[in-house]
């Protein structure tokens, strides 16, 4: 799952027992391309950034998938602007969903098909 918060993009996938790969955890992994979004949209993961430069997420920590939810459903329902796109002051991070806003446009529209 990709969320696209306003103060950072992050990947979130299922944690995998390596022991037993059959066996649910629990947890997911909480990912990040850029060093601070993680600590600056979930500040109580900071100090369990680890960071792992030879991934595609250089930057990860490993939480309970009901305590991250109930974090989600908190950002959620402190969202407090109207235009989401105006919302990001990260140039990087506005020029990304911009794009990815322009690119999924085509989604929703039967314009050309």
């Amino acid at each position: 799952m990709w969320i696209c918060h306003n103060k950072g993009l992050f990947s979130i996938v299922n944690y995998i027992d390596q022991n037993d790969r059959n066996k649910e955890t629990g947890k997911v992994l909480l990912r990040a391309r850029a060093r601070g979004h993680i600590p600056e949209v979930f500040p109580e993961y900071a100090n369990s950034v680890e960071h792992t430069p030879l991934n595609d997420y250089a930057y990860r920590v490993l939480v309970d998938k009901d305590k991250l939810a109930s974090n989600l459903s908190n950002a959620i329902s402190n969202i407090d602007y109207p235009n989401f796109k105006a919302s990001v002051k990260d140039h990087d991070l506005n020029v990304v969903y911009s794009n990815f806003w322009n690119d999924a446009r085509w989604i929703v529209s039967d314009v050309g098909r």
